[in-house]
C-alpha cells in the first residue's frame, strides 16, 4: 500500500451543504440520527471540505505545502505546484509567436518522441534535439530522474509523425514576457522558465500550513499525494464518520 504524504487532513462539513440539509429536517419533522446526518453529508462532495494541516516533530515541517494562488490547488512540493503553472497558465505570463523560416535542410526517416507526453523531439543528431530533452523534462517530468525519463523517449519512424515534425521546424518560435516593466523575448522554453523561477514563482506560489479544499477539488487534484490522501479519508469516513459527527 502507498505510504500517505505526512499531512493531517479533517474531513470538515461544508456551511451551506448542512444548512440545506437541517432546512430538509425542519420541513419534514423527522428525526435523524446525527450519524445519519452525517452519512448524508458524506453523500455529495458538494457537502464536504478537507483542511489539510503540516504536521510537525521536533518544531521542524515534515510536509510542506504549498498553493497555486491562480486557480487554489494544493501541492506538496513547490516544484510540482511550477510544473502546473506552466503547463495550465502559460499564457498569462508569456506570449508565443510563430513566424515561418525555412524547414531543415536533408531527409529524415525517423525522430524520437517522448513516450509519455507524445511530444516529437526530433532526430537525436539533430542540433537542437538535447536542448529539447532538456527542457522537456525540467518542464514536465522534473520529479522523475533524467535517466528515467530518458529511458522513455523511443524512436519513431511513422512518416506521418516525422513529417509532423518537420513541419512544426518550419516555423520559428519566439516567447515574449508579459506583466513585466520592459519587454523581453526567449528563444525557447529553457529560458522562458528560467525566466519564470526567477521572476514569477514566489509571486503565485505560496507556502501555507493549513488549507481548506472542497470535496470536488480534492478528489480531482493533480497532486497525486493530494488526491491519495482525500480518498483514504474519505473510505475511512463513509465508514465511520466521526469527523463529521463531532462537527456536526
Amino acid at each position: 500500500m502507498t505510504p500517505l504524504p505526512e499531512v493531517d487532513v479533517r474531513l470538515i462539513p461544508e456551511p451551506e451543504g448542512v444548512a440545506a440539509i437541517s432546512k430538509q429536517i425542519r420541513v419534514t419533522g423527522r428525526a435523524y440520527p446525527v450519524f445519519d446526518i452525517a452519512r448524508l453529508v458524506m453523500k455529495s462532495p458538494d457537502r464536504f471540505l478537507f483542511e489539510y494541516s503540516v504536521r510537525r516533530k521536533e518544531g521542524q515541517v515534515l510536509q510542506p505545502l504549498f498553493v497555486c494562488e491562480l486557480d487554489d490547488t494544493l501541492w506538496l512540493s513547490e516544484s510540482a505546484a511550477g510544473e502546473h503553472l506552466i503547463r495550465n497558465h502559460f499564457d498569462t505570463f508569456y506570449a508565443t509567436e510563430k513566424t515561418p523560416t525555412d524547414p531543415p535542410k536533408g531527409t529524415y526517416t525517423f525522430v524520437a518522441q517522448c513516450g509519455m507526453s507524445g511530444v516529437i523531439l526530433g532526430p537525436p543528431n539533430y542540433h537542437d534535439y538535447q536542448q529539447k530533452l532538456v527542457a522537456l523534462h525540467q518542464e514536465r517530468f522534473a520529479r522523475m530522474p533524467f535517466d528515467k525519463f530518458k529511458s522513455r523517449v523511443s524512436i519513431v519512424r511513422d512518416e506521418e509523425v516525422v513529417k509532423k515534425w518537420v513541419d512544426e521546424q518550419s516555423f520559428r518560435t519566439e516567447f515574449t514576457a508579459l506583466n513585466v516593466p520592459e519587454t523581453i523575448k526567449f528563444a525557447n522554453r529553457a529560458e522562458v522558465l528560467d525566466h519564470f523561477r526567477k521572476t514569477h514563482l514566489a509571486n503565485v506560489i505560496k507556502s501555507v500550513t493549513t488549507h481548506r479544499l472542497t470535496g470536488k477539488q480534492s478528489q480531482a487534484s493533480a497532486d497525486g499525494g493530494i488526491r491519495l490522501l482525500a480518498r483514504r479519508l474519505i473510505e475511512d469516513q463513509s465508514r465511520f464518520p466521526i469527523n463529521v459527527v463531532n462537527t456536526l
